[in-house]
């Protein structure tokens, strides 16, 4: 839902042509900036790559107008990438040099800006910028056409949806979302775009528990004639009964509202948008209301395991556009390197004389050129510890999410696989924090990262005084992509050995080693507890840790052994990743 008012925000600036092939200068910015709204979203990589290029020209042309326009877009790609502070810089460049230009629409685009400033801000979780921001974006030119009308109306709307939905300020929200739906009546709206705040605003009631206001939206909004609006507002209206139902605590309807809406998201792809991953939490909030455990689970480990492939993709997404900002660097200094070559070489054929002052003023450049490629190298690095400092508190606040779920849970099952899901994202911020605090970011020491995470499982399972513990690990430095998943696998035996091994054990004792060589990997955890189930239990069992031990281990392409004799021991080798 959040993306699609910034999508909304973003198509209300306007768009440029793409020149296939572009002739004078102004005609390459025009065709690069066009290039940028071709690849979108579905390509970001390429469009910030687009932006940057677009700035490259603009300086080359060298005029208001032109570093506005190539800045503002800039602005938004660099957002798109989750690298907010550069696309706060990137837009208020834009907003200096359009306060110089001469544009038709210098104001419009001044408006635009504001705009996407209060979003970038909220993105960053600073909401005591984004309401001023959006009130500059509105009050920064008067309403004086349909046009003008049409860009106040956006702000109004995304405006109302920042106050309900950031800062459960209903009052607010309904203040502004209801100005925005008058608006858009006025000005005769199509249906679609009607409906899409009209929703909204339903949406905003149904939480302040105004459910009389809600129904009449609500009524409004299914009066519109099939056709008229898409498959994402007739499934939002489900979710709005869904929601209004749960507000009239009748649970079970509405879950039977939230399904077809669950369902249709798997069809279309949507459940990893924030839209899903809304719709999920309120599906898990709803069937725990309804004492529906095992729905209310089911779907929290898929909300779970959305919500790290999110983490990472934005990780993996943030660092791409680290590596395009690196990589134009690079091509642009290679180039450079090639074209004093051949001067050089020019030169030589001249005067030895000359060559020899060209060789040294070369001599310097390089040195120059090293020092700036330094510089950059530096403040990637620096970029990338925040990124791991900032994966790790992402994963702080849903182990404490967790936490507080776990305290409502009264279903002694449910509380468990909620504290094991504990357990496993500690595991994956642990790793995160080791790498922000230590100087290479690239690699981790595997010895302390295990043993640090061994003791923590064990402290909280309470065997810290009586346990007695072996730990046979090298000192070697890991890739992530090794260490991470090695230290899942690891946190679940260990956690399978306090929960169920030590019961009636006078004197428990846990080994784990790890070995490697040659790029192969040997894990071997071995406990001295009683034997309460066969092997083939173990090596068939359907719960869940099992099965993630399992895949993890084929993630790595290895091989698990499962044997007892005075306890258990699982044997495990695996490949390093490449």
């Amino acid at each position: 839902m959040k993306r699609l008012i910034f999508l909304i925000s973003l198509l209300s600036i306007g768009t440029f042509s793409v020149h296939c092939q572009p002739e004078t200068i102004e005609d390459q910015l025009d065709y690069y900036i066009g290039l940028t709204d071709g690849f979108g979203y579905n390509d970001n990589d390429s469009a910030l790559w687009a932006s940057l290029k677009a700035v490259e020209i603009a300086h080359q042309i060298n005029t208001y107008d032109a570093l506005g326009q190539a800045y503002r877009v800039a602005g938004i790609y660099y957002g798109d990438a989750g690298l907010y502070d550069q696309a706060i810089i990137s837009t208020y460049k834009a907003i200096n040099y359009f306060d110089s230009s001469t544009l038709e629409h210098r104001n419009a685009a001044i408006a635009g800006c504001y705009h996407n400033l209060a979003w970038y801000y909220t993105y960053m979780e600073d909401y005591s910028k984004t309401a001023s921001l959006f009130h500059q974006s509105m009050n920064f030119k008067p309403v004086t056409n349909e046009i003008d009308s049409i860009d106040y109306t956006v702000s109004l709307h995304a405006l109302g949806s920042f106050y309900y939905l950031y800062l459960e300020d209903y009052d607010s929200g309904i203040y502004y979302l209801s100005k925005a739906v008058d608006w858009r009546r006025k000005l005769d709206y199509d249906l679609e775009t009607l409906a899409q705040t009209e929703v909204e605003l339903c949406h905003a009631y149904y939480e302040s528990g105004d459910i009389a206001n809600g129904d009449i939206i609500l009524e409004t909004v299914e009066s519109y004639p099939e056709g008229d609006v898409s498959k994402y507002i007739e499934n939002y209206v489900l979710f709005l009964h869904g929601l209004k139902n749960h507000q009239l605590k009748k649970y079970e309807n509405a879950l039977d509202y939230f399904q077809p809406v669950y369902d249709w998201g798997v069809s279309a792809n949507l459940l990893n948008s924030p839209t899903g991953i809304n719709l999920m939490r309120q599906i898990v909030v709803t069937a725990r209301a309804a004492e529906k455990f095992e729905l209310a689970l089911e779907i929290l480990e898929k909300l779970r395991q959305v919500e790290q492939e999110t983490i990472y993709k934005d990780r993996q997404r943030t660092t791409k556009a680290l590596e395009i900002q690196f990589e134009t660097a690079r091509k642009e200094q290679e180039l450079e390197s090639q074209e004093a070559i051949i001067d050089l070489q020019r030169n030589v054929i001249v005067i030895g004389a000359i060559a020899l002052l060209i060789i040294l003023v070369l001599t310097l450049i390089v040195a120059l050129t090293y020092k700036k490629v330094n510089q950059k190298n530096k403040k990637i690095e620096t970029l990338m510890r925040e990124l791991h400092h900032r994966v790790k508190n992402n994963l702080q606040v849903i182990s404490s999410l967790l936490g507080l779920q776990s305290m409502q849970l009264t279903d002694s099952n449910a509380k468990a696989a909620v504290e094991e899901s504990k357990g496993r994202v500690r595991a994956m911020s642990l790793i995160h924090q080791m790498l922000y605090r230590q100087d290479d970011i690239t690699y981790v020491n595997i010895k302390t990262y295990i043993e640090e995470l061994v003791r923590e499982v064990i402290s909280i399972f309470g065997y810290e005084e009586r346990l007695h513990l072996t730990l046979d690990i090298a000192e070697e430095e890991w890739d992530i992509d090794t260490a991470l998943p090695l230290g899942m696998i690891v946190n679940e035996l260990v956690m399978n050995a306090m929960k169920h091994a030590f019961e009636s054990v006078d004197r428990p004792s846990l080994h784990v080693s790890i070995k490697s060589d040659s790029g192969h990997i040997g894990l071997v955890v071995k406990d001295n507890g009683d034997m309460n189930v066969s092997i083939g239990d173990i090596e068939n069992s359907t719960n869940f840790g099992q099965r993630l031990i399992r895949l993890l281990v084929e993630q790595m392409k290895g091989q698990m052994k499962v044997a007892y004799s005075e306890g258990l021991t699982y044997e495990i080798k695996m490949k390093k990743v490449a």
